[in-house]
C-alpha cells in the first residue's frame, strides 16, 4: 500500500518538498482580514503584512473536517497516510488531526 504525507501549513518546506505532500491549512488573522495559509495569502504576502500593519497575527488551527477531507483522498487513491503537525502544546491542529482520524483506518 502507497503511503501519502500530510502535513498542517506550519511545515517550512522548500517548493519541490510541498509538490511530494499534501498541505492542511491553517487560517491566519491580521485584525479583521482572515487568509487561508498557503492559499490566499503566501510567505511573502505574510511577511509584507507585518512591515504594512501594526496588528500582530494570529492563527487559528485546521479543522477536523479539513484533515477528514484529505483523509478521504487517501483513502480513495488506495493509500496509507502519515501525518505530521506542529506540536499539541502549540496548537490544537494536531488534536483536530486525532478527531479526523478515528474514522479511517491506516492513518
Amino acid at each position: 500500500m502507497k503511503t501519502r504525507i500530510i502535513v498542517d501549513s506550519t511545515s517550512d518546506l522548500l517548493p519541490n518538498g510541498k509538490k511530494q505532500v499534501h498541505v492542511v491549512p491553517l487560517t491566519v488573522h491580521f485584525g479583521q482580514e482572515e487568509y487561508v495559509d498557503g492559499v490566499t495569502i503566501d510567505h511573502i504576502a505574510f511577511y509584507e503584512k507585518l512591515i504594512e500593519t501594526d496588528v500582530h497575527p494570529s492563527t487559528s488551527q485546521a479543522s477536523p473536517a479539513a484533515f477528514a477531507a484529505e483523509y478521504e483522498k487517501a483513502r480513495s487513491a488506495g493509500e496509507a497516510a502519515v501525518v505530521i503537525t506542529v506540536s499539541s502544546r502549540l496548537s490544537g491542529t494536531y488534536q483536530s488531526a486525532m478527531i479526523a482520524a478515528q474514522d479511517y483506518d491506516h492513518i
